[in-house]
């Protein structure tokens, strides 16, 4: 997965700012597709036709932005101040290195005497290594974003990376797109932007496509972890995950039917997710226009929101094998 699809997990793409990476899944596309399309937020759809007697619209999302940072304040002696782009978990992030969106690199710093179990914006800051005001206005300004710097590997079966969530979403969208031969339904690869500000690219997408039914690629939270909460029904190494509701949406149990019988009739390893926090496109795509069925498969992850998440390879194989069998049979 790395080695082939290494650029999707390392260039850059914090929300509202998706373009790098969105030119980067173009260019790897080209000539794979029957049309590309360009929305006005700035999602990526890319589309195969299918050929099935009754075939449907199937739109497939995941989204291309990750959580980040943007720069509110330089102060006199050359750090910056910053809020986050999107749900940031705080204590994971002191004296991690982040990267701008015109590279310059920095690191996460934090207040003397601050307490972890406080910790607030308020109290951390970049340094970017410039010495007064003036020198760091050269290097960044007022607005700019940036992201953690990434250096994903594989180790074990698994894949360590930054922002898997929602990358492993578009490697998996590629893999497919790579793999799959006609499809049986006209097949919507949507990347979507903005979804960690409030799922906004997909909803408009799906009502420029209004597909007669949505799945969402994403990452779910896994409770194997040590003395872990268990904030989810699932775990790594298991299959993939088919959701039946979070906080976002209770999937039609039509839909979940639809999966779980592809999954066993094709043996293919599965678990049913219930996630008790956080949601995905699928929230988008199922309140668009009058209501679209819609669902989500999911990728079980540690650390969702850190510098380094982690997710296992086989259940992303078993993703990839149901979605493309979804693609190929007919939903009634």
């Amino acid at each position: 997965m790395l080695e082939k699809y290494s650029f999707v997990f390392t260039e850059y793409g914090t929300s509202g700012r998706e373009e790098k990476i969105s030119k980067a899944i173009e260019n790897y596309a080209k000539g794979k597709v029957d049309e590309v399309i360009h929305d006005t937020n700035g999602s990526l759809i890319l589309v195969k036709k299918g050929d099935g007697k009754n075939k449907k619209k199937l739109m497939l999302s995941a989204h291309m932005d990750a959580v980040g940072i943007i720069v509110t304040h330089i102060d006199n002696d050359g750090f910056l101040r910053f809020s986050a782009v999107g749900y940031q978990p705080l204590y994971r992030i002191v004296s991690k290195q982040v990267i701008f969106e015109n590279g310059i690199r920095g690191t996460i710093g934090i207040e003397k005497d601050s307490d972890f179990s406080s910790i607030s914006e308020k109290k951390l800051f970049i340094d970017i290594g410039a010495l007064n005001k003036q020198e760091a206005e050269k290097m960044v300004e007022i607005g700019m974003t940036a992201i953690m710097y990434n250096s994903p590997f594989e180790q074990n079966g698994c894949l360590f990376s930054s922002y898997l969530d929602d990358r492993i979403g578009c490697a998996i969208l590629l893999s497919l797109i790579d793999n799959m031969k006609t499809p049986y339904h006209d097949i919507y690869f949507v990347f979507s932007t903005q979804e960690e500000v409030g799922v906004r690219g997909a909803k408009t997408s799906a009502y420029r496509i209004e597909p007669d039914f949505g799945i969402a690629i994403d990452v779910t939270t896994s409770s194997d972890l040590p003395e872990g909460e268990l904030q989810s029904s699932v775990k790594l190494a298991s299959g993939t995950a088919i959701k039946i509701m979070d906080r976002g949406i209770i999937v039609p149990k039509k839909l979940v039917d639809h999966l779980v019988m592809i999954a066993e009739k094709n043996k293919i390893a599965y678990q049913r997710e219930i996630l008790t926090m956080g949601g995905t496109d699928a929230m988008a795509i199922q309140q668009t226009k009058s209501g679209i069925i819609a669902g989500t498969i999911s990728i079980p992850t540690r650390y969702i929101h850190s510098p380094m998440e982690v997710c296992n390879l086989y259940d992303v194989e078993e993703s990839i094998k149901l979605l493309e069998k979804v693609c190929m049979e007919e939903f009634k």
